[in-house]
């Protein structure tokens, strides 16, 4: 069969391609390869067909074969470098994108991910010094500008950790609670820097070591609050572990009579593991300190029938019928 043959199939593929109609798009790539192996384009739309497909290591293949053909297929390495990065194999997507700007020294997205992806591996200085390339090409660009903002609060970030390291080194007794109220802070803002970045887990990571030194840390709770709806769901056991923060938090919060606070502390541990008598124990009990004596029966109703061995709630509930019905 000729080559105009694979020509044919390779455009039907296209055509497959564009209606989204990707099995029938990769069996017509497929047989344009059969008959021309040296088709560099049919493997890099196979590349991109596996990867619409979200078939990441297939994707990775094709490409690989694109640039083995075509050393100078840009785009090839390009998406390598997003499938490496989605895969956290940082030095490897550099590697790729490196590649990208050698090919096209005025690529300036191809820098600017370069730069972004040598932070990811603190490798601040090289970060930058990729970025201000990007700007030496188009010098008031802003994807760059705020790429390099982020960047630059991350080497702070990263610089302020390290002093709080060797801070902790030095610190005796008297400045221990100094020394975790700056850590608690620097996770909160480093948790903040995350999430400009779109790395929600890894920003939740943050906000969990600031509440778990400084439980009482408001900022961080309310950031939790907003992280934790996001996230829940795709972190199964994460869950547990998250529901028992937020129960030393809403106790806290309770010591320093920020009682609605810890109400909702106490509400978002019952989202994560509404099973927990516990959490509805606590919750009774602000809401009987706040006077709200029907939503603290209720809760203390709910803690009953989880944990019935619990005579201390039971105790709690006749209490609280008794205040009910003075108050009528």
């Amino acid at each position: 069969m000729s080559d105009n043959s694979a020509e044919l199939l390779y455009n039907k593929a296209i055509n497959y391609y564009e209606e989204a109609k990707y099995n029938l798009a990769i069996e017509n790539f497929k047989k344009a390869l059969e008959i021309k192996p040296d088709y560099w384009q049919a493997y890099y739309n196979l590349g991109n067909t596996y990867f619409k497909k979200k078939e990441y290591a297939a994707a990775l293949e094709n490409y690989k074969q694109s640039v083995k053909i075509n050393p100078e297929d840009i785009q090839a390495y390009q998406n390598m470098g997003m499938i490496y990065s989605r895969d956290r194999e940082y030095e490897l997507a550099i590697d790729c994108y490196k590649k990208a700007v050698e090919i096209n020294k005025k690529d300036v997205d191809a820098y600017n991910e370069l730069g972004l992806l040598y932070s990811k591996i603190k490798k601040f200085d090289e970060a930058l010094e990729s970025l201000n390339k990007a700007l030496e090409i188009i010098p008031n660009y802003l994807p760059v500008k705020e790429s390099i903002n982020i960047v630059m609060e991350m080497k702070n970030a990263e610089e302020k950790e390290q002093a709080a390291i060797e801070m902790k080194k030095v610190c005796n007794e008297d400045k221990e609670e100094e020394y975790n109220y700056i850590t608690a802070e620097l996770y909160y803002n480093i948790a903040l820097s995350r999430i400009k970045e779109k790395k929600l887990d890894l920003a939740m990571d943050y906000v969990r070591k600031s509440l778990k030194i400084k439980p009482h840390y408001q900022s961080a709770y309310e950031l939790l609050n907003k992280l934790l709806p996001i996230l829940s769901a795709s972190q199964g056991a994460q869950n547990t572990e998250d529901a028992l923060a937020l129960i030393k938090t809403g106790i806290s919060f309770i010591s320093e009579n920020k009682n609605p606070l810890a109400i909702g502390s106490f509400l978002l541990a019952s989202q994560l593991e509404p099973a927990n008598p516990e959490i509805y124990m606590n919750l009774g009990l602000v809401y009987f300190k706040e006077k709200k004596f029907e939503l603290a029966l209720e809760n203390f109703k709910k803690c009953s029938e989880l944990n019935p061995e619990n005579s201390k709630a039971k105790e709690l509930i006749y209490k609280v019928i008794q205040v009910i019905n003075a108050n009528k």
